[in-house]
């Protein structure tokens, strides 16, 4: 599993925050993960697509991506995906991605 995430600008996330990985070519979601260490350039701005990273450490996955709920199963629709490095969640999105990636991951 990632032990680091990427990001094409400075990402605005400190040590705690916890991300949902999503994976596109499936369009579902798949891990719940808590940010270790404040962002770090570890690409060349410019040169690199993701210039700027965090470590990470897995908290719950789904290691079979095709048994991942869908990201309509969290209220975001997959078009509000697309083109996007990431996208903010809600509370309420992000407390049902850790509730659908827990039950099938158990």
């Amino acid at each position: 599993m990632l032990r680091r995430t990427g990001f094409p600008r400075r990402p605005r996330m400190v040590e705690g925050d916890r991300l949902i990985y999503y994976a596109s070519v499936w369009r579902a979601v798949f891990a719940v993960v808590e940010v270790v260490e404040e962002p770090q350039l570890t690409g060349v701005p410019g040169t690199d697509r993701w210039p700027w990273s965090v470590a990470v450490e897995p908290l719950v996955a789904i290691p079979l991506l095709d048994r991942a709920p869908p990201v309509e199963a969290i209220g975001v629709p997959a078009r509000s995906m697309s083109q996007q490095s990431h996208i903010t969640l809600t509370a309420e999105q992000f407390h049902r991605a850790v509730e659908v990636i827990a039950s099938v991951a158990a």
